[in-house]
């Protein structure tokens, strides 16, 4: 009786730890993305994105590379039960722009906000995850209500 109260909690611990990667987007041939090509970077960034570091904090980052532009909101949208069930999110109020721009090692993005901008090259990209400044960021699968929204 004992053993099987064991595994019935570590049955439970490993469901609550899975839970966090269930909305990762997974893919079989997860390639390297060729950096110096901007359209390929644009389109494979386009979508949700979260932090490997801080998946248990449901903050989202979306872009929206649409219509060919190199230039979007890098827009947070922190995620609650909630806001599914009233088709509302709340997002940072103080997005900055984000431009893709060409550097010496292949593409970068340029922050802009009021106070001024920054550039922080992207050091590695998959279809599923990039890296930027030592961060590591992964595929999300978004969720059904974020889907359909515009940009603004």
């Amino acid at each position: 009786m004992r053993f099987t109260l064991h595994i019935f909690f570590l049955t439970l611990i490993l469901i609550g730890c899975s839970k966090q990667n269930k909305n990762l987007v997974y893919v079989k041939n997860n390639s390297n993305i060729d950096l110096t090509d901007i359209d390929s970077v644009r389109t494979n960034l386009n979508g949700f994105w979260i932090l490997e570091n801080k998946l248990e904090f449901n903050e989202i980052v979306w872009l929206d590379f649409s219509h060919k532009r190199n230039s979007t909101y890098w827009e947070e949208i922190i995620y609650e039960k909630e806001n599914e069930e009233t088709k509302t999110w709340i997002s940072d109020s103080s997005n900055a722009i984000v431009e893709l721009v060409k550097t010496d090692n292949g593409t970068g993005l340029k922050f802009v906000y009021l106070t001024g901008q920054k550039i922080r090259e992207i050091e590695k990209m998959t279809k599923t995850s990039f890296t930027m400044n030592g961060n590591i960021y992964l595929r999300h699968k978004g969720y059904d209500f974020l889907k359909n929204r515009k940009s603004y």
